[in-house]
């Protein structure tokens, strides 16, 4: 279970970087501080989603297995 998670953690982190770097390269706004302080906001909101997640995932699978 835990490999899976891993893997998942590893794709879904990959994806978020990918993602930004992308949108940052399309994006033409002159204050290019605001928009890079606005997706770092949107990438941490991302990180803290899943960080959540996966930690109550991991409680309930310590649950099961006691």
């Amino acid at each position: 279970m835990s490999q899976t998670w891993s893997t998942f953690c590893s794709r879904c982190m990959s994806q978020t970087c990918l993602t930004l770097a992308y949108i940052s390269r399309l994006m033409h706004v002159p204050n290019m501080s605001y928009t890079s302080s606005r997706l770092n906001a949107d990438a941490m909101s991302q990180t803290w989603s899943y960080t959540g997640f996966h930690n109550v995932a991991d409680a309930c699978s310590r649950h099961v297995l006691h």
